[in-house]
């Protein structure tokens, strides 16, 4: 810098340092899933970016189950839940750091589901090799009774078991969206309706059962080589059965007008066209 008074000029030289003002790192994305089956792998990548250059970030976890691990370099989050990891976690929180400042990630929940073993379907005999009396195996079928209630120990469900099970026939849609294609709404007068406003038991937050549900309270026991009728092919805690058709909550994947059923007669499984009204069994998860 340099000062001058007409006649006479005077320099100093000083020097300026320009330091830069540090970005925080910023972090986003979530898992693809939030639940997944004990004995699966988990993983999930966030993705982590800053402004400033020639900069390292790192990674940290918090609040995470014991299975599960991050990577402080890469910032991958995985781990292996085992069978008796099953169980819900919350408020699990991944952060990035440049060394100066941080972020975090929004808070995820992944809940661990137990391993399903599957259930003996109730046939002793075996007609035709590797047929399921052939095998026979599985976890057997356990059911109690309460209220007009049957509780299923092995699949963790509760049935509906009232008179109206054999008297109350509901459409899996109304005809009017059956005509106007709207194949998935079940508002109006449907089995969907029925089972969400029923209150049995001191419960209401009853469902339609999947087709797998359906099919797992059938017992193949009672019928003969799937000929011989003996009687309906369901455990004998149902008081209230026919051996009629039974809607299922799952839709025919190559045609959405169709749904699965289940015809207790020789507990078979079939589609039907969701404007037809046939009988419902209503079903919750076990508390």
């Amino acid at each position: 810098m340099t000062v001058f008074d007409g006649t006479v000029s005077v320099s100093r030289v000083f020097d300026i340092k320009v330091i830069n003002v540090n970005d925080a790192p910023t972090i986003w994305g979530k898992p693809s899933k939030n639940s997944i089956p004990a004995t699966i792998d988990f993983k999930f990548t966030p993705n982590a970016d800053d402004e400033d250059t020639n900069t390292t970030l790192s990674f940290s976890i918090a609040n995470n189950p014991a299975w599960m691990r991050i990577n402080s370099t890469t910032g991958v989050v995985s781990g292996y839940p085992e069978a008796l990891d099953a169980d819900e976690y919350t408020g699990i929180v991944v952060s990035v750091s440049d060394g100066i400042t941080s972020a975090n990630l929004e808070e995820f929940n992944i809940t661990v589901t137990p391993i399903t073993k599957p259930l003996k379907t109730g046939q002793e005999l075996s007609y035709v090799t590797y047929d399921d009396g052939y095998y026979d195996k599985g976890e057997v079928r356990s059911f109690t009774r309460a209220d007009d209630i049957v509780t299923s120990t092995s699949m963790g469900l509760m049935w509906q078991d009232n008179a109206d099970v054999i008297v109350v026939k509901k459409p899996w849609l109304t005809e009017l969206n059956y005509q106007a294609y709207r194949h998935e709404d079940t508002s109006g007068d449907t089995a969907a309706t029925y089972c969400t406003q029923l209150r049995l038991g001191g419960y209401s937050n009853w469902r339609v059962p999947s087709v797998e549900e359906l099919m797992g309270i059938s017992d193949k026991s009672k019928v003969n080589n799937g000929v011989d009728k003996l009687e309906n092919s369901i455990d004998a805690q149902f008081f209230y059965t026919n051996g009629d058709i039974y809607w299922s909550s799952t839709s025919l994947k190559s045609e959405s007008s169709k749904a699965w059923t289940v015809k207790f007669d020789y507990g078979s499984n079939r589609w039907n066209n969701k404007s037809d009204a046939y009988f419902v069994r209503c079903v919750r998860n076990k508390e």
